[in-house]
């Protein structure tokens, strides 16, 4: 597996809770990809559980060498890589959500 070292960030959008299915297949593809999570203690009527969830509903981020094409839009469970029109957008340092701390390829 060749693992994207070097690229861009993009923005994908998935299905309705797809985000740890569809990193799943990213990673087996040999993409990076990162989901910022969060830990939300969630009551049921028997139970307590504490949870990670996505920071962002419905996104994956993803670094890909050059614009994003074939692989990705076909993997099963993306919804569309986020732009303008048909054109992908991929994100600057300004808009990016992670900081160098934070681990990528985890959920």
């Amino acid at each position: 597996m060749i693992l994207q070292r070097f690229g861009s960030w993009f923005a994908i959008q998935v299905m309705s809770q797809r985000e740890k299915n569809v990193t799943t297949i990213l990673e087996q593809k040999g993409y990076q990809f990162f989901v910022p999570t969060y830990k939300v203690r969630r009551t049921w009527s028997d139970r307590i559980k504490m949870l990670e969830v996505p920071l962002f509903p419905g996104y994956v981020f993803c670094r890909v060498q050059g614009v994003p094409s074939g692989l990705i839009p076909s993997t099963p469970g993306i919804v569309r890589i986020v732009g303008q029109g048909n054109r992908c957008q991929f994100l600057t340092r300004k808009y990016w959500p992670c900081s160098e701390r934070l681990s990528i390829n985890s959920i």
